[in-house]
């Protein structure tokens, strides 16, 4: 929460900011890149595909194929698709952007489709490919394989259409298997824009850059070694990268690209070991064992024969019982061979760097088996391993994500003079080109620059209904009045338990009673209690000696080390035998900055019990209950623990007041589906939350506005068949009691269910208006808070848009993706649209625009609160209409 500004009461000009129109001031930062651009292609609108063909990761994986609620693929019904279609927006100035998507022709030269066989069943890629070529040599034509199913050629196989043929593979020096490979003809693509045209273009694509030598796969992904860059201080390296991923949109097929980086850790998994040496002798096995185990590691050697991998392992346990002196048979010489013997035979690796004490990591293959068909196991050496990615403990240190973001946090100039350049290299290749060219595939290196809008920004509400016009700012902090929009009544009577009442606190407490005084919060004085410890039993104990017979409406807790005791007294307080909201402050570091604190405090003290520093007039006289709506998986691979889902609804026209639900789902599903028929669910819980609402407004709403965090495009049939019907049966089920209770008509309430996705690789940058002062060059700067694109590279079967709500200042924003699944109501495309805007000025963890609307942070942060905090557990029903979690 950012307090930057508020000690300087009375003065600034926001005081005499009167209510008006909504203005927009201000422009985007823009320098210089050398990019080539292009307007959006116009594409024959009859040749797009009548079924919906969404994302595809350039690796051929579709993340549109549709999953129900258990996580299985099924076939699509594309009933989500069935929304009322309504024009696009036009609120908003228009301003011109740069999309980093590039135009791609795929459908030049028809295809022939084959689907390919294996008798027996063969599981890896590689022996299938294998195979392919040996039994495709005597044709003497061109062929492409997908590495699955599908068999691709410009013309007819030998003229025909069905293929039965035989041919041999060693399974090991002695046992030779008869393999049968059948190619059936499936279709003739005649150069029309489907999904199976797409997959094809991401076939070659893969093909291509296996190809390229400087660049070496990773996984899925392909990075560039040779561009690694290095950062001895925490002993790791970032290897960048081309993230890809195919578009089908209303201008045609695009490649969105974008620029990663791998974390890559230099130092190797056995010198990890070694600093466990702490550790207690009688569990240093086992606490090792629970680090590695489950992890992802990086292999520091190759294979010679495969010289663009570098091949990652998924650590299955810790073999205590081997080392590297321990022998297996050798599959070529059929001999038995020691581990660093045939480390030093195969990849030259010399015995001074296998420390003989360390045990052995490894990994049961869940595709390949052996001769006997048992699941094939490996074995890696520590030492000559890398950890990928980064632990707990190193996203928690801020000191070293501040230094790793100085290279992969690019700002918009760089970023797309890096991909621009990264795309030419690749198109220029001959080994690539001789992927797409003969298929009649190209990518146009050319950058997509379209216009779009930016909305109007709302005026912010403060106490007494004084409008301030803050015109898309980073932060309003140092523009808002004195005064909270509402006050909490709650903090008359609370509570401070800690574990020493120093000088310290005491001058705390007395500036927040200060601060509070100039703000219109009725802070009354405390009661104290002091623990007898700092263990959390101390803290459990002392609150249930001291403030279980008079419950007070709010308690501070003031810790040493937050983690010690936070879980256990939040569990207490949130729970049936307290209902109290909370708020945690770190004793010994009150000194630092107190003025900048106290602000702080005191407004997540007002938000929890109930105020609200300032609204939005969100919907005039509208009666609109938003809601948000995420989940939390918490646990750790192979022990997965509760899964969380966070229901947030907004119960009034200025956006705070709340009704905050958490309930459990089926773990590890992404669809909000509970484990039984006796949890709460969607249904139940829209219809108490439209109880609460018709409650405060004497009536139900008239429209209800959702908002979905999380879940892949490839879920949203399920969303659509699971959660978007279960709101319907709870609006349907309120309408009916309302009914009942006034006995008059009710209508029942409008609906409208968002999809956000914000895990995307799509970003837009401002772009200058004017000529370029050069060729090729363009000036470029991240968007402005409220920019807006519903054209042109978005869907032309499923309605959506992307916005960018957030002001960003260091590297390149990221704008969120909006897909609209059900649309009952006749509310115009505008109105939804500044709607979601305006909600992302509505988040009281920061005076500023946040990335998507209010309702679904606070769902997201009350799922990660209870599940990871509460261990799903549910809170006291007093705390449903609070902000309790922040």
């Amino acid at each position: 929460m950012s307090g930057r500004g508020r000690g300087g009461r009375g003065g600034g000009g926001a005081r005499g900011a009167g209510a008006g129109p909504p203005k927009v001031v201000g422009g985007p930062q823009l320098q210089p890149t050398a990019i080539d651009t292009c307007p959006p292609p116009q594409f024959d609108k009859k040749a797009l595909p009548k079924t919906f063909v969404g994302a595809f990761s350039s690796f051929g994986k579709d993340t549109e194929a549709t999953k129900d609620a258990e996580g299985k693929f099924v076939e699509p019904t594309g009933k989500f698709l069935n929304v009322k279609a309504k024009p696009v927006g036009q609120r908003g100035q228009p301003v011109p952007v740069v999309v980093n998507m590039m135009p791609l022709e795929l459908t030049a030269k028809p295809r022939q489709l084959y689907r390919v066989d294996f008798q027996p069943e063969q599981e890896l890629r590689r022996h299938r490919l294998y195979l392919l070529h040996n039994v495709l040599e005597d044709f003497k034509q061109n062929w492409a394989y997908d590495g699955e199913a599908l068999l691709y050629a410009p013309e007819l196989l030998g003229g025909k259409k069905e293929h039965s043929l035989t041919t041999q593979r060693n399974v090991t020096r002695e046992q030779v298997e008869t393999v049968v490979v059948t190619l059936r003809w499936a279709s003739h693509q005649k150069g029309t824009l489907d999904k199976r045209a797409v997959t094809f273009f991401c076939t070659q694509f893969k093909a291509g850059m296996l190809k390229q030598t400087q660049r070496k796969q990773v996984g899925t992904d392909y990075f560039d070694f040779d561009q690694a860059i290095h950062v001895p201080e925490y002993f790791c390296y970032l290897v960048p990268g081309l993230d890809c991923t195919v578009y089908v949109t209303q201008c045609g097929p695009v490649l969105s690209i974008d620029m990663q980086h791998k974390h890559v850790r230099t130092d190797t998994v056995w010198q990890n070991m070694k600093q466990s040496v702490r550790v207690d002798p009688r569990q240093r096995q086992e606490v090792i064992s629970q680090m590695f185990e489950h992890k992802i590691v990086l292999l520091n050697y190759s294979d010679p024969t495969k010289p663009v991998t570098k091949r990652t392992v998924l650590v299955d346990r810790v073999r205590w019982d081997l080392s590297p002196k321990s022998t297996f048979p050798c599959k070529k010489s059929g001999k038995e061979i020691s581990y660093k013997d045939y480390m030093r035979e195969r990849y030259q690796i010399k015995n001074a760097a296998l420390d003989e004490n360390q045990p052995l990591l490894e990994n049961v293959s869940k595709r390949e088996h052996d001769r006997e068909g048992k699941p094939k196991v490996s074995h890696f050496i520590p030492s000559l391993c890398s950890l990928t990615g980064q632990t707990t403990e190193m996203k928690a240190d801020t000191r070293r994500c501040r230094e790793l973001m100085k290279h992969t946090a690019l700002p918009p100039h760089d970023r797309l003079s890096r991909i621009m350049s990264n795309v030419k290299a690749l198109v220029e290749d001959a080994a690539f080109k001789s992927q797409l060219e003969p298929w009649g595939l190209q990518i146009k290196p050319q950058m997509i620059k379209l216009t779009a809008r930016r909305l109007p920004s709302p005026a912010v509400v403060s106490k007494g209904g004084t409008q301030i016009q803050i015109g898309g700012v980073q932060s309003w902090d140092t523009q808002m009045p004195c005064l909270m929009f509402r006050a909490a009544d709650a903090l008359a009577d609370w509570a401070i338990v800690t574990y020493a009442q120093t000088q310290t606190l005491r001058e705390f407490v007395d500036k927040l009673k200060a601060w509070a005084e100039g703000t219109g919060v009725p802070l009354g004085n405390p009661r104290i209690c002091v623990t007898q410890g700092q263990r959390p039993a101390d803290y459990d104990a002392a609150i249930r000696q001291h403030l279980a017979d008079k419950k007070p409406r709010f308690v501070l807790v003031g810790v040493a080390k937050k983690e010690e005791p936070y879980k256990t007294v939040k569990t207490l307080l949130s729970g049936p035998a307290f209902g109290i909201p909370s708020q945690f402050v770190m004793q010994e570091k009150l000194h630092e900055k107190m003025d900048l604190k106290v602000g702080k405090v005191l407004v997540q003290m007002n938000v929890k019990g109930g105020g609200a520093p300032w609204a939005i007039d969100m919907t005039g006289t509208d009666l609109v209950m938003f809601v948000g709506l995420d989940v939390h998986h918490s646990g750790t691979l192979g022990q997965p623990g509760a899964s969380v889902a966070g229901y947030v609804a907004v119960l009034d026209r200025y956006c705070t007041r709340f009704y905050s639900r958490s309930f459990l789902v089926k773990s590890r599903q992404q669809i909000l589906v509970p484990p039984t028929d006796q949890d709460p669910n969607l249904q139940s819980l829209t219809v108490q939350a439209l109880g609460r609402f018709a409650a405060g407004n004497k009536k139900l709403p008239k429209y209800v506005v959702v908002y979905r965090d999380g879940g892949s495009e490839g879920e949203l049939e399920a969303i659509h068949r699971v959660e978007v019907k279960a709101i319907q049966d709870g609006l349907e089920e309120a309408r009916a009691k309302a009914a009942a209770h006034t006995k008059q008509p009710v209508d029942v309430p409008q609906l409208v269910f968002f999809v956000a996705l914000k895990k995307i690789r799509t970003r837009f940058f401002a772009a200058a208006t004017g000529s370029a002062p050069w060729p090729h060059t363009h000036a470029v700067g991240n968007p402005m808070p409220g920019t807006i694109i519903d054209t042109d590279i978005t869907s032309n079967l499923l309605q959506e848009f992307y916005i960018c709500c957030q002001h960003v200042n260091q590297g390149s924003a990221t704008p969120t993706k909006y897909q609209k699944i059900a649309d009952t109501s006749d509310l115009k495309t505008d109105v939804l649209q500044q709607w979601t805007y305006n909600l992302a000025h509505m988040y009281y963890n920061w005076y500023g625009t946040v990335r998507v609307p209010a309702p679904m942070m606070y769902a997201s942060a009350l799922a990660k609160y209870v599940g990871t905090n509460l261990r799903g557990h549910n809170v006291h029903q007093n705390l449903h209409p609070l902000l309790h979690y922040l």
